[in-house]
């Protein structure tokens, strides 16, 4: 039988940590030593989020 739980159990235990974290134990954090990529073209501010809700938005009227 296949599984079909796509990621339910890891959420379960993330979630779990991640409670830990906010609860001030800062060395169960999974991504503490994770280097995140830079995005290119992205610079401070999230200026394009209010654009792209609005193309959201039309769609769906639209659609």
């Amino acid at each position: 039988m296949k599984s079909t739980s796509y990621g339910l159990y890891m959420s379960t235990l993330i979630g779990s940590t991640m409670t830990d974290v906010m609860d001030r134990r800062p060395d169960l954090n999974p991504w503490k030593d994770f280097n995140w990529p830079v995005i290119p073209g992205y610079f401070g501010h999230p200026w394009f989020l209010p654009v792209l809700g609005a193309y959201y938005r039309i769609k769906d009227l639209v659609a």
